[in-house]
């Protein structure tokens, strides 16, 4: 059980380009929190520590109060039993089509 829950929780989490990742690997990453014990668990601790990430960005000026807010609403769907890899591909692939959305109007 601890083998699995350091396999999810690893520092490869951060360390993922989530940003720039071919779909199908940013799929298959947030597939790894499927799992009904330790997925949720697992997806709230990216989630805080996106969340912290955001925020100081957020005060740096390079990040928007609406991508915190996402984050903010992905932890309450996750309290809401929504499914923890559904949660984060929503959440990620919505900021990757801003990003991309920002690079066209530059």
């Amino acid at each position: 059980m601890s083998q699995a829950m350091a396999l999810l929780t690893k520092t490869e989490e951060l360390t993922f380009d989530w940003e720039n990742a071919p779909l199908s690997e940013l799929v298959e990453w947030c597939d790894q929190y499927r799992n009904p014990r330790l997925g949720r668990n697992a997806a709230k601790d990216f989630l805080r520590r996106l969340l912290g990430k955001f925020q100081s960005e957020l005060y740096a000026g390079q990040k928007s109060p609406q991508d915190v807010s996402r984050v903010l609403d992905a932890l309450h769907q996750l309290k809401q039993n929504v499914t923890p890899a559904l949660i984060l591909q929503v959440l990620l692939l919505k900021f990757r089509r801003e990003k991309k959305k920002e690079k066209n109007r530059n």
